[in-house]
């Protein structure tokens, strides 16, 4: 499944995190291109009491990178 989150904040990360780490096909849409670029290039930390993990999500700030999707989560 295709899923693009609109606004990766906080909440919006942690999700994509997750989804992106169960196989599915995540990308982040980001308005701020340098944070977008960051992310695309870092990935995600995630750290919590079962762990902690760095997972890498596809970010840009261009709509038009990500094409159609099956499911949008607006973050």
């Amino acid at each position: 499944m295709k899923i693009a989150i609109v606004g990766p904040g906080a909440m919006g990360c942690l999700l994509a995190a997750f989804l992106a780490r169960s196989k599915q096909d995540v990308y982040l849409l980001d308005k701020n291109s340098e944070r977008a670029r960051k992310i695309d290039r870092d990935g995600i930390k995630v750290e919590g009491l079962a762990g902690e993990f760095n997972i890498k999500v596809s970010t840009t700030s261009k709509p038009g990178d990500i094409g159609a999707c099956d499911l949008i989560i607006i973050a």
